[in-house]
């Protein structure tokens, strides 16, 4: 067992499925196989179990995946040691991120870090804010970026704050919109559970959602094409033709959406990834 075959095992328990895993590994669907055949001869057991459902970890498959988080953060934390001990900043940084971060912010912040230490590598992983959260407590990523208030026991910086508005193609007021199909983004749980009370503080009948999405783009795609009004932050705004209301609480503040940077300063062994974080902190707050 190696260090691929570990992460092939985390791949393919997180995805449930041979295709997905193999696409996000950039391997074939067959090399995949034949390498899970060959944990299964290692440790003479049955591994994984494939359906038209799925893929499901037997008992020995689960133990395995289980050994295969310990083993690979034991790898990172010997390899971060390693690098903290010389002066160049060189090394890998993990990384954990939405898709909206990664597309508006993430590609000026990394080049901007690559100009000052080109020895460095990121490793990127996006996803909803939740799951984020889970991979940096779980230190599987060293930094996260995670947009929406949750509470968190470590490390964490406010780097974003951004208005929320109710975005039409043709123009609307507060008071017909009770009226108007809307489209909703099904993003993380902090961000449902904010709509959702600004809603409530403001109507008392439900809203009328002619559309439910999994990705921001693809909202605001359907609002620029006019099938409804959706709740997006400011950032999806710029350069299009909207017609905007800015969303106001009850207490007569604007409803914003926040950005935060989640660590564990306790966890960093890397001076690459302190310096990461104390770049972020100097590009965020100059």
């Amino acid at each position: 067992m190696d260090e691929r075959d570990w992460s092939i095992l985390l791949t393919l328990y997180e995805e449930k499925n041979i295709t997905r895993a193999a696409k996000k590994l950039f391997i074939s669907q067959s090399s995949l196989t034949s390498r899970i055949h060959d944990i299964e001869a290692r440790f003479g057991v049955k591994v994984i179990v494939r359906s038209k459902q799925g893929v499901t970890f037997t008992e020995e498959g689960e133990y395995l995946v289980r050994c295969a988080r310990e083993m690979i953060e034991k790898l990172r934390s010997i390899e971060q040691t390693i690098q903290g001990f010389g002066t160049d900043v060189k090394g890998t940084i993990q990384l954990a991120t939405t898709g909206l971060f990664t597309k508006h912010e993430l590609s000026l912040i990394i080049k901007g870090f690559f100009e000052l230490y080109p020895n460095v590598e990121f490793k990127v992983r996006t996803g909803l804010s939740e799951h984020i959260l889970s991979l940096v407590s779980e230190d599987s990523s060293d930094v996260g970026f995670v947009r929406g208030d949750y509470d968190w026991k470590y490390d964490k910086k406010l780097l974003i704050e951004e208005p929320m508005y109710i975005l039409s193609k043709e123009p609307i007021s507060l008071e017909n919109i009770i009226s108007l199909p809307r489209v909703a983004y099904k993003g993380s749980n902090s961000m449902i559970t904010t709509l959702n009370q600004w809603w409530k503080e403001n109507y008392d009948v439900a809203p009328i959602i002619s559309v439910e999405v999994d990705k921001v783009e693809v909202c605001k795609e359907l609002v620029l094409n006019g099938l409804g009004y959706a709740f997006l932050p400011d950032s999806l705004i710029q350069g299009e033709e909207f017609e905007c209301i800015p969303m106001i609480q009850a207490d007569g503040k604007p409803l914003l959406r926040r950005t935060w940077m989640m660590y564990k300063s306790s966890q960093i062994k890397s001076a690459a990834t302190r310096t990461f974080i104390e770049f972020m902190l100097s590009y965020y707050h100059h």
